[in-house]
Order: structure tokens, then C-alpha cells, then sequence
């Protein structure tokens, strides 16, 4: 219900417990809405999602990635798993994808493919295209993925969230870990 732009913050006030094993419940002051999911043990993501608590549904999700700073292209080098999830808007569906793509650390994402969850291959693309990194972990994509994207600050276990949203045809989200 709510779309931000690059130059727009969205602010939460409220309290977080995380767990030991990073389970957490955020409880939103402004809103009155308790949102329960998961954090990195370095605080570099976490994940939440909104419970109607009237229809016991998931309302909605959020995925916090952390600012980073002095992050390059070469941040993004190697092969890394991709898990998509895609709701096609035409057609009233909803699908998960899951794959790989690689990035050669200069700049150029590649040789990434695909399948869904009825194991139907989605053809690779072996064409080289162009992505950047900010220094604070903003990830532009250029081609076939025409999305912003986020990366983690470190490298231990690197992350990438890539939300797409084709207007015509779908709205999709990438989570993107290194192998």
C-alpha cells in the first residue's frame, strides 16, 4: 500500500527482541502492528512479515538490508543461488523460481538460468550485461533484470534482494546468496 522512491524513508518507531537464533517480533508504535521474522547475527538483514491477525494471513513482507559503505562491483564476483518468487498480475498467478546467475566482479552479471516450481527450465542467457554497486550497497541492474537491488556489507555470507516490478506484467522478488 505504500511505494517509496530512492529519495523517500520510510520510518518505523517501535521496539525489536530478537532471539538467540534470530527469530524476532518488531512492534510498530505508530501502527499497532506486530510483525514477526528473522535477523543475520550481524544485523545485516532482517526479514518480517505482517500477520492479519483477524484471518490469519500474511499481509505483507519486508526485507531490511543494511547500509553498507566503500562496496564495489567486485563485491558481486562468482556464482550465487537465486530463489525468486513472481506474481503475475494478467494472469492472477503466482509462481517461485529457482537458479543461479554469476558475476564476474568488474561490473557484468551473466550465464544466469532458471526454473520454476514445476521444474520447467527457464532457457539461460550466456549474454553478458552490465550491473554497478555503490559504495553504500545499492545494486543497479541493466538488461534482462532492469531492477535495483541491495547487497550486504559483508562477505561472510553475501546477500543480495532484488525487488522488480513490471507494471504490465508482474511483481517479482530476488533473494540472491553467494555460494
Amino acid at each position: 500500500d505504500l511505494s517509496l522512491s530512492a529519495s523517500t524513508t520510510l520510518k518505523r518507531t517501535g521496539t525489536i527482541e530478537v532471539a538467540p537464533d534470530g527469530a524476532l517480533i518488531a512492534r510498530d508504535a505508530v501502527t499497532r502492528r506486530n510483525y514477526f521474522g528473522y535477523a543475520d547475527a550481524l544485523g545485516d538483514w532482517i526479514v518480517w512479515a505482517e500477520i492479519d491477525n483477524a484471518f490469519g494471513r500474511v499481509v505483507s513482507l519486508d526485507v531490511l538490508v543494511r547500509k553498507g559503505s566503500g562496496l564495489s562491483d567486485a563485491v558481486l564476483n562468482g556464482r550465487f543461488n537465486v530463489l525468486g518468487y513472481l506474481e503475475f498480475n494478467r494472469e492472477n498467478l503466482a509462481d517461485t523460481i529457482y537458479g543461479n546467475i554469476s558475476f564476474n566482479g568488474r561490473g557484468a552479471y551473466f550465464d544466469f538460468q532458471f526454473r520454476d516450481s514445476f521444474g520447467n527450465q527457464i532457457p539461460p542467457n550466456l549474454n553478458q550485461q552490465k550491473c554497478t554497486v555503490s559504495s553504500d550497497g545499492v545494486v543497479t541492474f541493466y538488461g534482462d533484470i532492469n531492477a535495483t537491488g541491495y547487497v550486504t556489507r559483508t562477505s561472510g555470507r553475501r546477500w543480495l534482494v532484488v525487488p522488480e516490478v513490471r507494471p504490465d506484467t508482474s511483481i517479482r522478488i530476488y533473494f540472491v546468496t553467494s555460494r
